[in-house]
């Protein structure tokens, strides 16, 4: 997952070309962080007013999916990389 490659460490490199993306990776600039967190998180506001619609109709498989793709988008969006500015 691209996203998380800043996170990641590096175990093995031979070629170098893994620890060239990482240091690129490492620069998170503000404006893509503020747009990342926002679409992120009204994407899992979307998801959850779905789920809403599911419980009526006692769809608890869609809900559960629709619930758990929230949480990641949560998750995702309220965790930028390391070293962001």
């Amino acid at each position: 997952m691209p996203g998380r490659s800043p996170l990641a460490i590096v175990l093995a490199d031979p070629s170098g070309q893994l620890s060239g993306l990482h240091a690129a990776a490492r620069h998170y600039p503000i404006a893509l962080r503020e747009k990342v967190v926002t679409s992120t998180l009204w994407e899992a506001s979307f998801y959850i007013d779905i789920a809403r619609k599911a419980v009526g109709r006692e769809n608890t498989a869609y809900v559960a999916g629709c619930l758990f793709r929230a949480i990641t988008l949560c998750a995702h969006g309220s965790t930028p990389p390391r070293g962001s500015g």
